[in-house]
């Protein structure tokens, strides 16, 4: 009985002194839980949260158009290590209408630019550049907004005098005759 207890109490030393071992001199956080980063990722695509086609192109009705509705970000990529913290819907807001915030998962978006380039849609959105296209379904048409990060509103649009780095037609834009 006397080698029983003896037995427990060197095989709970031994335990102790190896948990002791565990944690280095100074606090010990081996018993601290890891908190995963949270990342709220950057939507490249909305789509409009009612359905219905874009309309043609002019300042006013596009405008009208993107008001009219908030726009849902689709979901994006993450990697699996991290907490994702749901992206906020958009509403796009004219300059001169103020209302007060109503719902605190949708951000305001002041509409400033919106331009007609070759075919294309485009509509900024805080510096960003989104094309308006046409996505969904023939029963159901919708709108998207999508990430365009090749183009920029602020570099002149396409010059029809310039092609291939030459220079056509001098200054009235027509073609001349070769020498």
């Amino acid at each position: 009985m006397h080698r029983l207890v003896l037995l427990v109490v060197g095989v709970t030393l031994a335990g102790l002194a190896s948990a002791a071992d565990a944690c280095p001199p100074g606090p010990c956080d081996k018993y601290r839980h890891m908190t995963r980063p949270v990342v709220t990722p950057r939507p490249t695509v909305y789509m409009r949260t009612i359905a219905g086609a874009a309309p043609g192109f002019s300042y006013r009705s596009v405008a009208a158009f993107l008001s009219g509705s908030t726009w849902e970000p689709m979901p994006t990529s993450t990697p699996p290590n991290v907490l994702v913290a749901p992206s906020p819907k958009l509403r796009f807001r004219f300059a001169n209408v103020t209302r007060r915030r109503i719902d605190a998962s949708v951000r305001s978006v002041l509409i400033r630019r919106i331009e007609r380039r070759g075919g294309l849609t485009l509509v900024e959105v805080d510096g960003d550049v989104f094309a308006l296209s046409r996505c969904g379904n023939v029963r159901r048409p919708a709108a998207c907004l999508t990430l365009r990060t090749d183009l920029s509103l602020d570099e002149p649009a396409f010059d029809p005098n310039q092609f291939g780095g030459q220079t056509y037609g001098g200054s009235t834009g027509f073609a001349q005759p070769p020498p």
